[in-house]
């Protein structure tokens, strides 16, 4: 049977009132608790994958790809979610028929922001 590589499984929340990232939270309560209260921290889950620059990529980033294979055609930028059981990224680009591919398919890409902090690169 084939060893499965070791996956960092981690988060980072978003605190609306405070308009910040809290990472290395330990809570020992009720998860559900923590969740429930008016939307109190935003979880953003570890893809398990770098940017170019070596940045952590977390769920809510956005990202640009660069654009293949001419250097006319413009960079793409994507929201990385998670759906179908698996990290995503979303086209923000709502004129394109392909606006969902899964992060294996990406190639190189860079963290621009995400989507708490940066709402105008929706």
């Amino acid at each position: 049977m084939e060893k499965m590589p070791n996956r960092t499984i981690k988060f980072r929340f978003w605190n609306p009132p405070g308009k910040a990232f809290v990472e290395k939270y330990k809570y020992s309560g009720a998860v559900d608790e923590l969740f429930n209260k008016d939307d109190m921290l935003i979880p953003s889950q570890f893809t398990g994958l770098q940017d170019i620059n070596n940045a952590d990529v977390y769920e809510n980033d956005i990202i640009a790809v660069p654009a293949k294979p001419t250097p006319i055609m413009t960079q793409k930028k994507y929201k990385i979610v998670f759906k179908y059981g698996s990290f995503a990224a979303e086209l923000l680009d709502q004129c394109s028929t392909l606006n969902f591919i899964f992060m294996h398919q990406l190639g190189e890409f860079e963290i621009l922001g995400n989507s708490f902090e940066n709402p105008e690169l929706l």
